[in-house]
């Protein structure tokens, strides 16, 4: 089976069972879509058994079982997989973040100013890690920066890209 990164859960403060699902996708309602959805526990996949208490285009909160907490809770990192057939079809102009992942960052005259490194994702927006030179900064992900995106090229096309790498 080939798995495909689809987000982590974070605990909601004071709740045993109750998680913030923080989706991979940057539509968060695709997430829903998804019938199938494991969690790593000592490199298996296993299934996540839960109930979704609320949903948005930009929060969605789940409910584990109780028979599944504890085991939750051995794995290292609470990163969520599903397999590649059960992803939704994505709008164009959508994108998985690990689809950005190194990525060349280009600016509008042509030139290089680095790679993706991480995609930074919060209910209100989304910001690229670009690392050049040793050095990284944050670009927002957003229609006021990212001019075009090329995933099977692998390059994102910034404006201002030369002056947003010198901060």
């Amino acid at each position: 089976m080939s798995f495909l990164f689809v987000g982590t859960l974070k605990r909601v403060v004071n709740s045993k069972n109750v998680f913030r699902l923080l989706s991979s996708f940057f539509n968060y309602l695709n997430i829903n879509q998804m019938k199938n959805i494991y969690f790593e526990c000592y490199g298996e996949k296993i299934p996540l058994n839960f109930e979704l208490l609320e949903s948005s285009d930009k929060t969605i909160l789940i409910q584990i079982s109780d028979s599944q907490i504890l085991e939750l809770e051995t794995s290292e990192k609470f990163k969520l997989y599903t397999e590649q057939k059960y992803l939704p079809k994505l709008d164009k102009n959508e994108y998985l973040n690990n689809d950005l992942l190194n990525c060349q960052a280009i600016s509008q005259e042509g030139e290089s100013f680095g790679k993706v490194s991480r995609v930074l994702s919060s209910n209100n927006s989304t910001l690229i890690e670009i690392l050049y030179n040793e050095k990284s900064y944050i670009v927002p992900f957003n229609d006021s920066f990212i001019i075009k995106i090329d995933i099977s090229g692998k390059s994102i096309i910034i404006k201002n890209l030369a002056e947003l790498s010198n901060l």
